[in-house]
């Protein structure tokens, strides 16, 4: 008997490499949030106003992020309405040991992405989980890792896209020097 394998509800996720000044990115982020005791700036917009004002290369990342997040719309086949006039709202994250941040979704874009100005072999990972991973749970229990979660591993420089309503998390960051610690400049693009 012959068969083929047909995946099901594909959910890529569109991988590039930012062309920043990396190091200078992580420096100031690294300082601005050295002043808060949140490891984000999500929860306070004025703050983070203040450190998208002062940005290095704010106008570069943001084309950059626009750039993926546009490509991505038009691999999926979205309609230019969405990205024609785009709207991009960011903030930043330095994960530091004990760090984490739940699952979660991005209602209300079409598009959700990070960028790391910095992250290394230490920087724990984002995990993306299947969209019917429940359900799955339910019938193939053993299956748990190998299907329902996808994990990917930051890098310096790495900027990552995927559809809004994938849920993901970040897991409990483990021991980290906090001068190397993972920092994130997390965005949503368009409208859904």
């Amino acid at each position: 008997m012959e068969f083929e394998r047909v995946g099901l509800f594909h959910a890529p996720i569109l991988k590039a490499k930012a062309d920043l000044d990396h190091k200078e990115i992580e420096l100031y982020v690294r300082s601005c949030l050295s002043q808060k005791e949140s490891y984000t700036s999500y929860y306070d917009q004025k703050f983070n106003e203040e450190i998208i004002a002062g940005l290095p290369q704010r106008e570069e990342l943001e084309s950059q992020m626009k750039q993926l997040a546009t490509e991505y719309l038009k691999l999926r086949g979205a309609p230019s309405r969405v990205w024609e006039k785009p709207t991009l709202g960011y903030w930043f994250s330095v994960y530091k040991e004990g760090d984490s941040h739940t699952l979660h979704n991005h209602p209300g874009s079409a598009v959700a992405g990070t960028y790391y100005p910095y992250a290394d072999e230490s920087s724990v990972p984002i995990r993306f989980k299947h969209p019917a991973g429940n359900l799955i749970q339910m019938s193939e229990p053993w299956n748990e890792a190998d299907v329902i979660w996808h994990w990917v591993s930051p890098t310096s420089g790495d900027m990552n896209v995927w559809p809004s309503w994938l849920e993901h998390q970040i897991g409990t960051q483990g021991p980290v020097d906090e001068q190397r610690s993972r920092i994130a400049v997390s965005f949503n693009f368009g409208r859904s």
